[in-house]
């Protein structure tokens, strides 16, 4: 079952080990400025876990939270994520932490994710990035990096990614695209750089020469 929670104070305050709720939302109420660390103690079978659209600005080590599949920290005021965090979180698939302030994600901030497949960094102040920033999630499917402030991609950002499908990149100041970024990407299929200097411009050459893929 899936409990909705507006209060933090309920879990705080909470003994039983609920065993059969699998997802909690504690979302849309701005006065939220934390999550409890102990959410995972009174929720041991944890799946999905929401609190978009709050007032957190860091996330505090999370403890028993082993089973989780997709977390949702979107629209709060996060500056930075602490690799730590992530790395009590070994089954996540989904990890949206979009609309928030951070702008670097310092290497292995992902490492520790085996199995995610979809993950959501737009509407953040990212200027660059980490050639190897994404090299240890093999099973990488959508990745969303639009409306931020890159102006290039490393070549073979995505070299370790071989199952991604979808790239978002719109939104961002991107003048140039080196012919490396999308190589060896059998299953890509769609690009999104609308609202880029390149696009009013010319790609590099051969930029998408080996892509099967729709380029937006």
């Amino acid at each position: 079952s899936e409990q909705t929670i507006n209060d933090p104070e309920y879990i705080i305050k909470a003994t039983p080990h609920d065993e059969f709720v699998t997802g909690v939302a504690i979302d849309d109420n701005n006065r939220v400025k934390f999550l409890p660390q102990n959410i995972g103690e009174i929720f041991p079978n944890l799946k999905h876990l929401s609190a978009k659209h709050n007032s957190i600005e860091n996330v505090p080590s999370l403890n028993n939270l082993e089973n989780v599949k997709t977390l949702d920290l979107s629209d709060n005021g996060l500056k930075i994520i602490d690799p730590e965090v992530l790395k009590r979180l070994p089954l996540l698939e989904d990890l949206n932490l979009s609309g928030n302030q951070i702008p670097l994600f310092i290497n292995g901030t992902f490492d520790n994710l085996p199995i995610l497949k979809t993950l959501d960094i737009s509407r953040n102040n990212i200027a660059e990035l980490s050639p190897e920033i994404f090299n240890k999630l093999p099973e990488l499917q959508k990745v969303s990096l639009d409306n931020n402030e890159l102006t290039e991609l490393p070549e073979k950002i995505f070299n370790k990614n071989p199952k991604l499908q979808v790239v978002n990149l719109n939104g961002n100041k991107i003048n140039k695209i080196s012919p490396e970024t999308f190589e060896n990407l059998p299953n890509l299929g769609e690009v999104n750089l609308e609202e880029n200097p390149c696009i009013n411009g010319v790609y590099k050459s051969g930029a998408f020469y080996a892509m099967k893929s729709d380029v937006i």
